[in-house]
């Protein structure tokens, strides 16, 4: 849950502004849509700011963020993701995955 803004910036520069997400709860987190962005090689320093309480609705809620997760985009050569029914889960099994994630239907 994210109430009052939260601004990204990456080596200085303003990414993007999130704010207003209000889905999922301290027990049932969401998550915010994909932020994508290109970046050259080498280092990068990440830095995530949260603005100040203002009187819209919800700003001043106790939402925290509890996590980053950061992955590289995939190539064409790369392929499409591996997706599996609920019940095709076993088929997974020896496998070596970078990611793994069970989505709800």
């Amino acid at each position: 849950q994210l109430m009052a803004a939260i601004e990204l910036t990456v080596d200085g520069s303003r990414s993007t502004t999130i704010s207003g997400q209000l889905s999922g709860n301290s027990l049932v987190p969401d998550t915010v849509g994909t932020i994508t962005l290109r970046l050259s090689r080498g280092p990068h320093r990440l830095s995530i700011r949260r603005g100040g309480v203002t009187l819209a609705p919800g700003d001043g809620g106790s939402a925290v963020l509890a996590g980053v997760f950061l992955a590289r985009a995939r190539s064409a050569s790369e392929g499409a993701p591996t997706t599996v029914s609920s019940s095709a889960w076993r088929t997974l099994c020896g496998g070596s995955y970078a990611w793994v994630e069970l989505l709800r239907g």
